[in-house]
């Protein structure tokens, strides 16, 4: 696809005017291109619902909503001490960090 458009750019540069041959050459490798990758996401998707089990199945609305949820780090405790990795270790690290308990 790439080759067929530079070789219709070289074309035009060379003969100041377009090639409808390589033009109409480049779109249907666009238009095959296209649709082997849609293809091959329908195959992929329709594979990984079919093989999908209980927990899987409540996980597949999420791909519709448009946003991406990424697991926050582990948090470090000082030296010498284990990282805060899962999430009740880290809401406790950040709850007793950030509000002291008063001493008064």
């Amino acid at each position: 696809m790439r080759t067929a458009r530079d070789m219709a750019k070289s074309y035009y540069q060379h003969f100041n005017q377009q090639s409808e041959i390589m033009l109409e050459e480049a779109k249907c490798l666009c238009k095959k291109a296209l649709f082997l990758v849609k293809t091959t996401k329908q195959e992929y998707y329709l594979e990984l619902t079919e093989g999908a089990d209980m927990h899987d199945m409540w996980n597949f609305h999420k791909w519709t909503n448009g946003k991406w949820v990424y697991t926050s780090p582990a948090l470090s405790k000082g030296d010498g001490e284990e990282p805060a990795v899962t999430h009740s270790d880290k809401c406790n690290l950040l709850r007793t960090t950030l509000f002291p308990p008063n001493h008064s």
